[in-house]
């Protein structure tokens, strides 16, 4: 594509591993990201949240996009065969997100307002929760932080009683951990854990650093010591790998598995996990349409080296010339794009000017969605069976209780007839008593 055209615009390096059967990783035709592996987007992103199956990022505007399974809301669409348009907040124009944690179908935003948002989980529009100062998910739990912690499960929010400060705070899959005002660690409600810990991080498991900045992870009701030898700042642990970086922002992978020990020779700025995925953001690169083509013509006479990972051997998802598609898109309609797998595409268009046809893919997208649409009314109507049959038993157990209570009824009749009974034969006796003393009395006056 040629264009006298010339703008500038932002770039950032993600780098993304592990499972990507639902995208999750943002990949096209692949179920699993064995490597390390590099994804060039024509936007500045933050922050990342990883969930069981599906990635948030948000952009430096304090958007909001999702990718990877939307099989119960998660990505905040209403068809599961479209992905990644940003996140709409009823009520909020111009949405500016400060914080973002997914959990296993569910995901959070928190407003520059300070307002707590939730959605997945069979909801699909945010819902506005409470005010918070941070959010952090388990897999199917959610924290809020404002004066004290609150848990939002199955729809229902509920203040923690936790009878120590808390000073920070963090989630794995199913536990809830914080630290005290004296730097203790605890398992909530008060399972007090280990001493002098400096940070907590959350992640399938639970990871800290020690004030002597030792590396743990809590797995098997156990802290697990994870020996690195340099200076640590942050971690992040799924149920296979770890990240951990290092002061100089340069990041380990760990396979948890073999304890394997693999570093990394670039910087990264942010990391997360989910349950078998790992993404990390790193460099933010300036550039313009111009400077782009001239990095085409030289990419093409040194044989593309540079789109290659060294070491890994693995190439971006987007090409130069796609990637130079997109970004006038993106200036002239606010627009990204790059290719996923299945059913999904990492795609916001506000503006086209091409009419699609219907396509094999189209209409492999729209049987999986009648399919899917299917799934949900068969469990309805399991559902239905379940509330009539609960219904009918407790029909049953009305009917019995009321059948005992009248045969106690009857039985309570019976006794008062037979007391009534037992009176009038005391009464008889008494009668018959009186009628011999007197008798008795007669015949002794005669006597005399």
């Amino acid at each position: 594509m040629t264009t006298d055209q010339s703008f500038e615009y932002f770039t950032t390096d993600l780098y993304v591993m592990g499972d990507n059967k639902e995208s999750q990783c943002g990949i096209d035709n692949q179920d699993y990201v064995n490597k390390l592996t590099k994804i060039n987007l024509p936007m500045v992103i933050r922050e990342i949240a990883c969930g069981l199956e599906h990635t948030l990022i948000v952009t430096n505007e304090g958007q909001v996009y999702a990718f990877g399974s939307n099989l119960k809301g998660q990505l905040g669409v209403e068809n599961i065969s479209v992905a990644c348009s940003p996140i709409q907040v009823q009520g909020i124009n111009n949405l500016n997100c400060i914080k973002i944690a997914a959990g296993e179908y569910h995901s959070c935003l928190l407003t520059d307002e300070n307002q707590g948002y939730q959605w997945g989980d069979n909801v699909v529009k945010p819902q506005f929760i409470k005010q918070a100062q941070n959010i952090k998910c388990g897999l199917n739990f959610t924290i809020f932080q404002d004066d004290c912690l609150y848990l939002y499960k199955n729809q229902v929010l509920q203040t923690l009683q936790i009878h120590s400060p808390v000073s920070e705070f963090a989630c794995s899959a199913y536990n809830l951990f914080y630290l005290d005002n004296i730097n203790s660690l605890y398992m909530h409600p008060d399972n007090k854990l280990m001493d002098n810990v400096s940070n907590i991080f959350s992640g399938y498991y639970l990871s800290l650093l020690t004030e002597e900045n030792k590396l743990y992870y809590y797995q098997d009701k156990k802290l697990i010591q994870i020996n690195i030898q340099t200076n640590k700042i942050d971690s992040t642990f799924s149920k296979e790998f770890a990240i951990v970086l290092d002061e100089n922002n340069k990041a380990i992978i760990i396979n948890l598995k073999t304890q394997q020990q693999k570093e990394q020779d670039y910087v990264f700025h942010a990391i997360s996990s989910g349950v078998n995925h790992l993404i990390l953001i790193g460099n933010i690169t300036r550039g313009s349409k111009q400077d782009q083509e001239q990095e085409e013509q030289e990419q093409i006479q040194e044989g593309d080296d540079d789109s290659i990972l060294e070491e890994d051997g693995m190439s971006p998802i987007i090409t130069q010339k796609t990637q130079q598609d997109q970004l006038l898109n993106t200036q002239q309609n606010n627009t990204f794009s790059f290719s996923i797998r299945k059913d999904l595409q990492l795609l916001h268009s506000i503006k086209t000017n091409h009419k699609e046809t219907q396509t094999d893919e189209d209409i492999y997208y729209q049987l999986k969605y009648e399919n899917e649409e299917l799934r949900k009314i068969q469990q309805q109507q399991k559902k239905n069976l379940e509330i009539q049959i609960q219904f009918q038993k407790t029909l049953q157990d009305q009917i019995n209780r009321l059948t005992q209570e009248n045969h106690m009824l009857k039985l309570g009749q019976n006794k008062n007839q037979l007391l009534s009974l037992i009176k009038q034969k005391q009464q008889n006796l008494r009668n018959m008593i009186d009628e011999f003393y007197q008798k008795q009395k007669e015949f002794l006056g005669q006597k005399k």
